[in-house]
């Protein structure tokens, strides 16, 4: 293409001899769009394929032909695979051969630039990935011939087998039965009353039986893995303990106060803190004895504080007049930074506000689980109102004090300590709650939260530590046990799908959010389950969990109304959970459209574990998932 090529045009005579006519003659080209020949005889390559070059000569129609093929460009794109985080960027490079025009438009499955759904392309060939894993085909076509392309493919996230731990649960009731067969891991937070408060009782005083008893009854049912909030400070050890403005001060004066920062923490994060480190350190000697994890579960992971970003100081759009947090920045940092010392024990650890080091600093116990990891404190990707874009960028000032739009300008010592809470934390935290019932928002969500990360904590693992259908959602699915079972198993894929590493589900015995287990039968909780209810919800939650542990989920996408995620089993076969979002349910009963599936498939599972052979490749789809497989 875009090449020539010199025909002649010889007349033979009959005697042996022969004259040259090429400037004589009629050319064509029986295909022009391939191939122009000129009066004297020059062709023009144009476009790939094959064509006639005939020469006329004269009135005797003497007639001379030939065949010219003209080859269309290659065009390779490198790298020819590449993988991404969700979020990240690639750069994709195009050299077109055979042609002297490199330009190149550029697909993503077969989409001109993309989408947000599936990632975009740029002109020049940089690929931002989407906020849900998959496998996409990039492709760059040549201008000079839309006929030619080259292809590659880019894995966004990645997604090995989905493990137990990833199914986390909050439970309430030291009584209520553990769920252990759908469950692999615990957050305790609201758990049992076994939080600061009901521990430490006064100072120096520490009453371990609740908290005891829940950790018992985790190694019982074989869960070896939990989360502890360290958050909730005492009425005795509060800076402002009358404080009703704290969200569990409506339980009476007991509860003002758990909001407000210790006495002898200081507003720049100096003092000695000795409240805060006394709390942290009897607690984790206390449940790292090597003879009460024979019977205790482990607590492996420690969060210093639950939802500070509701939080006037912190937060200058928050409204609300219930807080989880009234203190600093710094204080915040400092307590980070406290605990992470006196639990993971780093000696070069910072302490920013006494400008020293963990090993510096002068405290009588350090290092007490070296292997222990630090969550965040946690945050949420954004709701409705004025309050979207502020929650994130409290997490964002607290990892590096940005202050973005006077975003510090609330708390009474702005924001002093850079990059100190970012170097003390290991894991980032989320609290996924739907602003409406559509789990399938989850994936912008997160997106969201990872706009305001720096590379570094990119990097760490990204945890769902609370969530479910919560205040926003409660009105829309609860009193209907079908959009409730329908939400688990929607909520769990879009979870993993957004890269989430762990969804602790809030919660198994709770009466207002997220119920998967009464002590009563009540509505959707009819079925018998150890000294109660489960609900349709929690089979739901159940059914799910068996279908994800041990698979690995592949790619998550969306035609319409139409959700498909795509995993292989554990037993390497391959399968495809399905749900269309233009359904519901209502009293009993919901809409289904049919859907034709692959023939590979021959059986489908619902969320009650019921199992149907699939007929004439249509099966009913609707709001709550289906697991299609082949085996």
């Amino acid at each position: 293409m875009g090449d020539q090529q010199q025909f002649t045009a010889t007349l033979m005579y009959s005697n042996g001899g022969s004259q040259d006519v090429t400037s004589s003659v009629s050319w064509t080209s029986s295909n022009p769009t391939v191939a122009t020949v000129g009066n004297a005889g020059l062709a023009s390559g144009a476009a790939g394929g094959s064509t006639t070059v005939e020469a006329m000569w004269g009135a005797s129609l003497l007639v001379g032909s030939t065949t010219l093929t003209v080859f269309p460009p290659t065009v390779s794109v490198t790298p020819a695979t590449a993988s991404t985080k969700l979020g990240g960027a690639q750069q994709f490079n195009a050299t077109v051969t055979g042609s002297s025009n490199q330009n190149v438009s550029w697909t993503v499955d077969g989409v001109p630039n993309g989408n947000s759904t599936i990632g975009t392309i740029s002109a020049a060939g940089l690929y931002t990935a989407p906020s849900m894993i998959g496998s996409h085909t990039i492709a760059a076509i040549a201008q000079s011939s839309s006929a030619s392309q080259g292809t590659a493919t880019v894995t966004v996230g990645s997604s090995g087998p989905i493990s137990n731990t990833f199914f986390g649960m909050h439970l309430h009731a030291i009584a209520d039965p553990v769920p252990a067969s759908m469950q692999g891991s615990a957050r305790i937070w609201d758990s049992g009353s076994a939080q600061w408060p009901s521990i430490n009782t006064s100072s120096g005083v520490f009453t371990w039986n609740k908290l005891d008893a829940l950790l018992a009854a985790y190694k019982l049912a074989g869960i070896n893995d939990v989360l502890y909030t360290l958050w909730r400070v005492p009425k005795w050890a509060s800076s402002n303990p009358n404080d009703t403005n704290c969200d569990h001060a409506g339980l009476g004066s007991a509860f003002t106060g758990e909001c407000d920062p210790p006495t002898d923490l200081n507003p720049d994060g100096t003092g000695s803190n000795l409240i805060w480190r006394n709390w942290v350190q009897n607690i984790a000697q206390h449940v790292n004895d090597p003879i009460y994890l024979q019977t205790h579960a482990r607590v492996g992971y420690w969060e210093p504080c639950n939802e500070c970003f509701r939080s006037p100081t912190l937060n200058p759009g928050y409204t609300a007049t219930n807080y989880a947090y009234r203190g600093t920045y710094a204080q915040l940092v400092r307590m980070m930074q406290d605990a992470r010392c006196i639990i993971k024990g780093n000696p070069d650890d910072a302490i920013t506000a006494l400008n020293t080091t963990c090993g510096q600093a002068g405290y009588p116990v350090i290092g007490i689980d070296p292997t222990a990891q630090m969550v965040v404190p946690d945050t949420a990707p954004g709701q409705a109102g004025t309050k979207q874009s502020p929650y994130a960028r409290v997490m964002q000032n607290t990892l590096y004090c940005t202050c973005s739009n006077n975003s510090c300008s609330a708390s009474s010592t702005g924001c002093p300590t850079g990059s100190g809470g970012s170097r003390a934390v290991d894991i980032i935290a989320t609290h996924l709650y739907p602003n409406t019932y559509t789990p399938e928002q989850l994936p912008t969500q997160n997106a969201n939260v990872r706009s305001y990360l720096s590379a570094t904590d990119l990097a760490k693992p990204l945890w769902s530590i609370e969530g479910g259908w919560g205040q926003n959602t409660a009105a829309q699915v609860k009193n209907d046990p079908d959009l409730e079972a329908a939400f688990v198993a929607r909520y769990h894929l879009m979870v993993w799908a957004s890269g989430t590493t762990r969804a602790y589900w809030y919660g198994w015995d709770y009466s207002l959010t997220g119920t998967l287990w009464s002590p009563t039968a009540i509505n959707g909780c009819s079925a018998q389950y150890a000294n109660g209810y489960i609900c349709r919800a929690g089979i739901a939650y159940q059914q799910v969990h068996d279908w994800l542990v041990g698979a690995v989920l592949t790619a998550c996408s969306v035609d319409g109304t139409t959700w498909l995620c795509r995993l292989t089993e554990s037993n390497g076969s391959p399968a495809q959970i399905i749900w269309d979002t233009s359904q519901t349910c209502s009293n009993g009963s919901c809409g289904t459209i049919q859907h034709l599936v692959a023939p590979e498939y021959i059986k489908y599972r619902d969320l009650t574990g019921a199992t149907f052979a699939v007929s004439g490749s249509m099966v009913p789809v609707g709001i709550k998932p289906i697991l299609l497989e082949t085996k």
